[in-house]
């Protein structure tokens, strides 16, 4: 009896043959060994992989066509919404802004994101400053007062 079917360390559920001790030939496990584990691999018939393999491709084509409507159906506002996840320093940094005494109104924030390589010197800054985002943040205080004498640039 192979260890793989029972485990030799413990008695056989079936014909009771003790710890070390190998299954009778009329034990379960031993037919079962002999007859089922050593019979050939099923092989489907042309018939039963033609059905399942037209199902199989039938189903495929069903999700890839719901997966291609979920993304045509996707609106400007969600596209626009994964590349502003993208973004997430770039907002960041603008908020330091806004908190710092700039990008006060809308104007000025839709220059900021039409332009921002024109940060780009206050935005290496602030990333060496630690990128503060307010009055408890350390560094914040040096920021602000680069930001009111950079005038913003």
């Amino acid at each position: 009896m192979k260890n793989d079917v029972r485990n030799l360390n413990s008695k056989c559920i079936y014909c009771e043959a003790g710890i070390e001790v190998e299954c009778e030939e009329a034990c379960f496990l031993e037919i079962f060994s002999k007859s089922v584990l050593t019979s050939p691999a099923f092989l489907p018939s042309k018939n039963i992989s033609q059905v399942v393999g037209k199902l199989f491709a039938d189903e495929l084509l069903t999700y890839i066509t719901l997966v291609t409507g979920a993304l045509e159906n996707v609106n400007f506002m969600g596209r626009m919404q994964a590349l502003s996840n993208d973004y997430e320093d770039l907002h960041t940094f603008a908020l330091s802004l806004y908190e710092a005494g700039r990008l006060q109104d809308g104007l000025e924030v839709l220059e900021f994101y039409k332009n921002p390589k024109k940060w780009e010197t206050l935005s290496r800054m602030w990333g060496e400053l630690g990128k503060p985002t307010g009055a408890r943040s350390e560094g914040w205080e040096i920021y602000k007062e680069l930001v009111k004498d950079t005038d913003g640039q």
